[in-house]
């Protein structure tokens, strides 16, 4: 018989293995996203992240569980985005901050967010992280729950998975890049008129 650490550590090892398989997910990492929630026991889990070589207000917003009602959602893109208080980039990297560290109930513009946005989403309890890659691409990690406070173990888990994240996040970024100066290299030369013939050792095109 397994013991409880033994447990632990295959089931972080099976969700470690989600992460890094995830770049080649469609959608990407959806497996590692509903193992993390179910793991952490949260009603919801997402990862929000900017790729380079796009306009920069486009978000990738990757996520698993049931999503804030559509109303919710619209009034967020046409105005609530402004007036999203969450420190997104204040945030300390690597770091796993509770809800309450990052939207004060004591702050008016805090609480009226926490009212207007996070109740009717059922996110009463949450837990972020940011993680930033060496080019300076930043993703956040989140979980959340409708009831109940995550515990101290929840913590740990994000902890641990953030050299990974960042390991991960940094690959595909490269990626992405290489993909993007391909796709420019390409569109120039065609708008050149350039291309390519293969020649034998005769001189014959193949």
């Amino acid at each position: 018989m397994k013991s409880s650490n033994t447990l632990v550590n295959s089931e972080t090892a099976d969700l470690l293995l989600a992460l890094m398989d995830g770049a080649f997910e469609t959608p990407l990492w959806s497996t590692f996203l509903d193992a993390l929630r179910q793991r952490t026991g949260a009603d919801y889990a997402s990862l929000v992240f900017r790729p380079p070589g796009l306009p920069s207000n486009t978000v990738f917003h990757l996520f698993s569980g049931k999503r804030c009602p559509p109303v919710i959602q619209q009034l967020y893109r046409d105005s609530f985005y402004k007036q999203d208080p969450t420190p997104y980039h204040e945030m300390s990297e690597g770091r796993v901050y509770a809800l309450a560290e990052l939207l004060r109930s004591d702050n008016p513009a805090h609480a009226a967010y926490l009212k207007a946005v996070m109740a009717p989403s059922g996110m009463n309890a949450a837990r972020m992280m940011r993680v930033e890659e060496a080019s300076g691409v930043s993703a956040w990690l989140t979980i959340t729950r409708c009831k109940q406070d995550f515990e101290a173990e929840d913590d740990r888990l994000l902890n641990s998975i953030a050299p990974y994240l960042r390991s991960v996040l940094r690959s595909h970024v490269a990626l992405e890049r290489e993909r993007t100066n391909a796709a420019l290299a390409g569109d120039a030369i065609q708008r050149l008129s350039f291309g390519w013939i293969t020649l034998d050792a005769a001189g014959h095109v193949l």
